[in-house]
Protein backbone atom coordinates (compact mmCIF):
# COMPACT_ATOMS: atom_id res chain seq x y z
CA UNK A 1 0.00 0.00 0.00
CA UNK A 2 2.85 2.27 0.71
CA UNK A 3 4.83 2.01 -2.46
CA UNK A 4 9.14 3.09 -1.86
CA UNK A 5 8.65 2.61 2.50
CA UNK A 6 10.99 -0.08 1.96
CA UNK A 7 12.51 0.48 5.50
CA UNK A 8 10.43 -1.30 8.22
CA UNK A 9 10.79 -1.59 11.58
CA UNK A 10 8.77 -3.31 14.24
CA UNK A 11 8.66 -3.24 18.35
CA UNK A 12 6.10 -4.71 20.48
CA UNK A 13 4.94 -2.77 23.53
CA UNK A 14 3.61 -4.29 26.50
CA UNK A 15 2.20 -2.36 29.74
CA UNK A 16 -0.37 -3.08 32.64
CA UNK A 17 -2.22 0.04 33.53
CA UNK A 18 -3.51 0.74 36.71
CA UNK A 19 -6.55 2.96 37.61
CA UNK A 20 -4.87 5.02 40.19
CA UNK A 21 -8.13 7.18 41.49
CA UNK A 22 -10.26 6.24 44.18
CA UNK A 23 -13.15 7.77 42.46
CA UNK A 24 -15.82 4.58 41.18
CA UNK A 25 -16.01 5.73 37.54
CA UNK A 26 -13.32 4.08 35.60
CA UNK A 27 -12.64 4.45 31.63
CA UNK A 28 -9.91 4.05 28.77
CA UNK A 29 -9.96 5.99 25.33
CA UNK A 30 -7.30 4.94 23.10
CA UNK A 31 -6.85 8.00 20.45
CA UNK A 32 -4.94 6.18 16.96
CA UNK A 33 -4.81 7.04 13.96
CA UNK A 34 -3.61 4.12 11.62
CA UNK A 35 -4.02 0.60 13.10
CA UNK A 36 -6.28 -1.60 14.41
CA UNK A 37 -8.43 -1.88 18.12
CA UNK A 38 -9.57 -4.91 19.75
CA UNK A 39 -10.68 -4.97 23.26
CA UNK A 40 -11.88 -7.40 25.54
CA UNK A 41 -14.00 -7.04 28.81
CA UNK A 42 -12.38 -9.30 31.30
CA UNK A 43 -12.61 -9.73 35.24
CA UNK A 44 -9.67 -8.17 36.50
CA UNK A 45 -8.63 -4.73 37.96
CA UNK A 46 -5.50 -4.03 35.30
CA UNK A 47 -6.11 -2.62 31.34
CA UNK A 48 -3.73 -5.06 30.20
CA UNK A 49 -2.43 -3.27 26.81
CA UNK A 50 -0.49 -4.57 24.10
CA UNK A 51 0.40 -2.66 20.89
CA UNK A 52 2.29 -3.56 17.92
CA UNK A 53 4.18 -0.46 16.52
CA UNK A 54 5.23 -0.81 13.17
CA UNK A 55 6.99 2.16 10.96
CA UNK A 56 7.56 2.13 7.33
CA UNK A 57 9.94 4.80 5.85
CA UNK A 58 11.22 5.84 2.51
CA UNK A 59 14.93 5.53 3.95
CA UNK A 60 17.05 5.46 7.33
CA UNK A 61 17.06 8.80 7.92
CA UNK A 62 12.67 9.07 7.86
CA UNK A 63 12.47 6.11 9.94
CA UNK A 64 14.82 7.56 12.58
CA UNK A 65 12.68 10.78 12.01
CA UNK A 66 9.16 8.75 13.12
CA UNK A 67 11.61 7.17 15.76
CA UNK A 68 11.81 10.91 16.89
CA UNK A 69 8.66 12.03 15.97
CA UNK A 70 5.91 10.22 16.98
CA UNK A 71 5.11 9.24 20.53
CA UNK A 72 2.67 6.78 22.32
CA UNK A 73 1.46 8.98 25.47
CA UNK A 74 -0.25 7.38 27.73
CA UNK A 75 -2.06 9.25 30.81
CA UNK A 76 -4.69 8.90 33.62
CA UNK A 77 -6.72 11.76 35.42
CA UNK A 78 -9.22 11.48 37.39
CA UNK A 79 -10.20 7.48 36.43
CA UNK A 80 -9.80 8.16 33.09
CA UNK A 81 -6.73 6.46 31.28
CA UNK A 82 -6.26 7.83 28.10
CA UNK A 83 -3.70 5.83 25.31
CA UNK A 84 -2.56 8.47 22.76
CA UNK A 85 -0.77 8.23 19.30
CA UNK A 86 1.02 11.83 18.89
CA UNK A 87 3.08 12.91 16.28
CA UNK A 88 3.04 16.11 13.33
CA UNK A 89 -0.28 14.74 12.06
CA UNK A 90 -2.20 16.33 14.92
CA UNK A 91 -2.73 19.83 15.33
CA UNK A 92 -3.92 22.21 17.98
CA UNK A 93 -7.16 23.44 18.59
CA UNK A 94 -8.24 26.93 19.94
CA UNK A 95 -8.57 25.60 23.02
CA UNK A 96 -5.46 23.98 23.23
CA UNK A 97 -6.62 20.22 22.77
CA UNK A 98 -5.17 18.24 19.64
CA UNK A 99 -6.99 16.91 16.94
CA UNK A 100 -6.11 14.48 13.66
CA UNK A 101 -5.81 16.46 10.71
CA UNK A 102 -3.43 18.48 8.68
CA UNK A 103 -1.25 16.51 7.18
CA UNK A 104 0.41 14.49 4.43
CA UNK A 105 2.09 10.75 4.70
CA UNK A 106 3.73 11.59 1.54
CA UNK A 107 4.97 14.69 2.94
CA UNK A 108 5.96 12.87 5.97
CA UNK A 109 7.73 9.69 4.09
CA UNK A 110 6.92 7.63 7.02
CA UNK A 111 3.96 6.07 8.90
CA UNK A 112 3.92 4.70 11.61
CA UNK A 113 0.76 1.63 12.72
CA UNK A 114 -0.21 1.33 16.08
CA UNK A 115 -2.13 -2.27 16.34
CA UNK A 116 -3.66 -2.34 19.93
CA UNK A 117 -5.05 -5.42 21.81
CA UNK A 118 -6.52 -4.43 25.33
CA UNK A 119 -8.37 -6.75 27.96
CA UNK A 120 -10.15 -4.67 30.22
CA UNK A 121 -11.67 -4.81 33.53
CA UNK A 122 -15.44 -4.95 33.98
CA UNK A 123 -17.03 -2.14 34.87
CA UNK A 124 -14.98 0.11 33.10
CA UNK A 125 -16.34 2.62 30.05
CA UNK A 126 -14.37 2.71 26.65
CA UNK A 127 -14.10 5.06 23.68
CA UNK A 128 -11.74 3.57 21.01
CA UNK A 129 -11.16 5.65 17.46
CA UNK A 130 -8.52 5.17 14.23
CA UNK A 131 -8.61 6.53 10.93
CA UNK A 132 -7.00 3.95 8.49
CA UNK A 133 -5.23 0.46 8.28
CA UNK A 134 -7.36 -0.98 11.07
CA UNK A 135 -10.36 -2.02 12.02
CA UNK A 136 -12.17 -1.82 16.04
CA UNK A 137 -13.16 -5.05 17.88
CA UNK A 138 -15.23 -5.14 21.26
CA UNK A 139 -16.36 -7.91 22.78
CA UNK A 140 -17.26 -8.70 26.40
CA UNK A 141 -17.43 -4.81 27.90
CA UNK A 142 -18.72 -3.99 30.68
CA UNK A 143 -19.27 -0.24 30.56
CA UNK A 144 -20.52 2.73 28.59
CA UNK A 145 -18.77 2.13 25.16
CA UNK A 146 -17.97 4.25 21.85
CA UNK A 147 -16.73 3.54 19.13
CA UNK A 148 -15.22 5.34 16.23
CA UNK A 149 -13.48 4.45 12.38
CA UNK A 150 -12.97 6.24 8.99
CA UNK A 151 -11.97 3.68 6.84
CA UNK A 152 -12.14 0.03 8.34
CA UNK A 153 -15.04 -1.97 10.21
CA UNK A 154 -16.49 -2.02 13.71
CA UNK A 155 -17.50 -5.59 15.25
CA UNK A 156 -18.98 -5.24 18.70
CA UNK A 157 -20.40 -8.08 20.54
CA UNK A 158 -21.71 -8.53 24.37
CA UNK A 159 -21.94 -5.31 25.35
CA UNK A 160 -23.53 -4.64 28.88
CA UNK A 161 -24.09 -0.48 29.04
CA UNK A 162 -25.11 2.03 26.90
CA UNK A 163 -23.08 2.30 23.38
CA UNK A 164 -22.45 4.68 20.39
CA UNK A 165 -20.44 3.36 17.25
CA UNK A 166 -19.72 4.91 14.23
CA UNK A 167 -17.92 4.33 10.86
CA UNK A 168 -18.06 6.48 7.59
CA UNK A 169 -16.41 4.13 5.32
CA UNK A 170 -16.68 0.31 6.44
CA UNK A 171 -19.49 -2.04 8.14
CA UNK A 172 -20.67 -2.16 11.87
CA UNK A 173 -21.33 -5.97 12.24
Amino acid sequence: EFKGYDHKETETIKKDLVFQAKAGHRSLEIDNIFGAITVKGYDGNTVKLTAVKTIKAKSKEKLAKAKKEVKLDISETDGNLLVYVDGPFRHKKEDGKKCRGGYSIKKLGYVVEYDFTVHLPNRTGLTARTVTNGDVQAGNIDGKLKLRNVNGKITVNTVNGDFNVKTVNGRII
